[in-house]
């Protein structure tokens, strides 16, 4: 499970902070979301964050990141920015 708070909105971007499991107390990760060039990254991870490596496809992601930045794009291209959420998916 991870959680996801905004913490900035301005025209050009929106700012989320991402806590895995929900542990508020812990230092979050930081996503941008672009919104002039329709892009979201990770500027910083959680520090209960960890990267795996995909080999088949070489790539590397980010367990908790990639499933808050899936939530936060879905409900972005419904035209919905949420001020915070949970996802979960065990």
């Amino acid at each position: 499970m991870v959680t996801y708070t905004l913490i900035e909105k301005t025209e050009s971007q929106i700012f989320y902070e991402y806590y895995p499991e929900g542990k508020m107390d812990r230092k979050p990760g930081v996503i941008l979301v672009d919104r002039i060039n329709e892009k979201i990254e990770l500027l910083s991870a959680a520090e209960d964050d960890f990267e795996r490596y995909a080999e088949e496809f070489n790539e590397h992601w980010w367990c908790y990141y990639n499933h808050a930045k899936r939530r936060i794009v879905e409900d972005y291209n419904k035209g919905i920015i949420n001020e915070s959420g949970v996802v979960a998916w065990y």
